[in-house]
């Protein structure tokens, strides 16, 4: 028989949610949210376009360059400027970069070219921004590797 017993934490983080679920309901809040959320959302039609499949590379060495270019994300929107790797294969751009496949213990280097534009799509709040700045800029990281902090893309 499998144990059901939750810690003193797991059943506090339970009830609290409850609490609040309810509290929200009670308010008449969670109402008002979800009809505001739905007027805000076009109504589109699900599963016609095909789900974007990144390429996938595979090889030591890969040169990718980041840039902007146009996306439409349903066939029912216009295109949207986006940024984001070429494919890494036939340099085509777009918002998905490639996946990159290597053996474990394998050397990899990977170099980013950045050629996005002067200007940031959307307004930067300098104070947020802090010292990075407010020039376009991309982060670059890897999921599933040992890197250091520094090399990882930040949050």
């Amino acid at each position: 028989m499998e144990n059901t017993r939750i810690s003193r934490r797991e059943f506090l983080g339970i009830g609290a949610g409850a609490a609040a679920g309810a509290a929200l309901a009670g308010s008449g809040m969670g109402m008002f949210l979800a009809k505001t959320a739905r007027a805000a959302i076009p109504a589109l039609a699900p599963f016609v376009d095909p789900l974007p499949i990144p390429p996938v590379l595979t090889g030591a060495t890969q040169s990718l360059t980041a840039d902007q270019s146009a996306h439409r994300f349903h066939r029912d929107l216009p295109q949207s400027q986006v940024w984001g790797y070429n494919d890494g294969v036939k340099k085509r751009r777009g918002y998905l970069g490639p996946t990159i496949e290597i053996q474990k213990n394998t050397t990899t280097t990977v170099s980013f070219t950045n050629n996005l534009p002067k200007k940031h799509l959307l307004p930067v709040n300098a104070e947020v921004a802090g010292s990075r700045g407010t020039a376009p800029r991309i982060l670059t990281h890897m999921h599933g590797g040992f890197v250091a902090g520094t090399s990882d893309g930040n949050p």
